[in-house]
């Protein structure tokens, strides 16, 4: 009877023993799924922070282009501006010229 006890016994340990790792292995099974999860979510966190960058720098081009068209805009106008008054200038200019040549023709037998 003693060693019927003593093989139960034994039985009940490995038992137990085989119990208890199969726990630690599911604990450690589950923690790596978390691990991986949390990974997963870094991963993606990161991803969506990339693409928030990039759309940001990319409004800041559209931005930049914008205001370079603008000054191109700006200048174009100012030199159009400007031709347009020489070419008023000129105008007046020829008109003096020909007041001019007009009253010595006058003056002139």
């Amino acid at each position: 009877t003693f060693f019927l006890l003593y093989l139960i016994s034994n039985v009940k340990k490995e038992e137990e023993e085989e119990e208890e790792e199969e726990e630690e292995e599911e604990e450690e099974e589950e923690e790596e799924e978390e691990e991986e999860e949390e990974e997963e979510e870094e991963e993606e966190e990161e991803e969506e922070e990339e693409e928030e960058e990039e759309e940001e720098e990319e409004e800041k081009k559209k931005e930049r282009k914008g205001e370079e068209e603008e000054e191109e805009e700006g200048e174009e106008e100012e030199e159009e501006e400007e031709e347009e008054e020489e070419e008023e200038e000129e105008e007046e200019e020829e008109e003096e010229e020909e007041e001019e040549e007009e009253e010595e023709e006058e003056e002139e037998p």
